[in-house]
Order: structure tokens, then sequence, then C-alpha cells
């Protein structure tokens, strides 16, 4: 008898954590996402920011090699300050903007500014600009936020 209450004991002990994740909600802590792909000759590192109730949250450092996409969660809807610095030097900042986000998933490229016309000023010639572009969104998307970790 103490053998049948021990294998009870060990069959519902494995079943319990099973039961309690099927009745998760499926989309617990996913959100929509914002995915950024850089354009550009050089390692960047892109982050974003908000203000939630009345406190600045800063997003996840996303450091991306050229061609490279990364992809971050949206943790609440409103405005969000995306910042772009040089991996090789953090200190120069070369890109902030101010993007609106919402519920759907958004993606953009980080590539250099198109030049309009002959009228560059010198400044501008010197100076690496860059932008923040909309783009379509990529067919496959990753499942959670935790695809851009890297593995250890």
């Amino acid at each position: 008898m103490p053998r049948r209450f021990s294998a009870i004991r060990a069959l519902y002990s494995a079943l319990v954590p099973l039961l309690a994740l099927a009745m998760m909600p499926a989309a617990a802590g996913a959100g929509p996402l914002i995915g950024f792909r850089n354009d550009t000759n050089g390692t960047i590192i892109v982050q974003g920011m908000s203000v939630m109730n009345g406190q600045l949250r800063l997003g996840k450092r996303l450091t991306l090699q050229p061609g490279a996409v990364a992809w971050d969660t949206i943790a609440a809807p409103g405005n969000k300050l995306i910042t772009v610095v040089d991996a090789k030097q953090p200190t120069r900042t070369l890109l902030q903007d101010t993007i609106q986000c919402g519920t759907k998933n958004l993606f953009f490229t980080i590539g250099p500014v198109k030049k309009k016309g002959a009228a560059a000023d010198k400044k501008a010639q010197n100076k690496e600009k860059i932008e923040l572009t909309p783009a379509a969104l990529p067919t496959v998307l990753p499942m959670s936020s935790k695809a851009t970790m890297p593995r250890r």
C-alpha cells in the first residue's frame, strides 16, 4: 500500500505544475513588439524610453551589428523616445526620435539620411547622419522578446 501512495504522490506532483501552466493565458507578458534593423555600416545601440505612471522607464539596450534585426516589447501605448548611439563611442548620440506606439507591431530601419538635392550643407557631409524610417513588418516575427537575447 505505501508504494501505491508514493506513486500517486509522484504523479500528482508532476501534474500540478503542468496544469498550472495550461491554465495560464497564452499571451501572458506578450504584447505588441517594436523591431529595428541596422542599415548602417557600424554597430549601434538602440534604447527606447517611455513615461509610465509619471516615471521614466528605460527599455532594453539592443546592440545591433550591421544588417541585424532586434525586437523589444512595447510596455504601454504612447510616445516612446528612441535613442541610437554608436557602440564604439557610447557617449556619441547618433539619433533621438519620438515615435507613437499603440497596440500594433512596429518595425523601423535605421540607416543613413538620403541626401535631398545638391544643397546639403558642409556640416552634414562631414558628420554621419542617420534616420529612423518606418518599414514593412517582416513575414516572420519572434515568438517573444526573449528571441533577441544572446545564448549563454
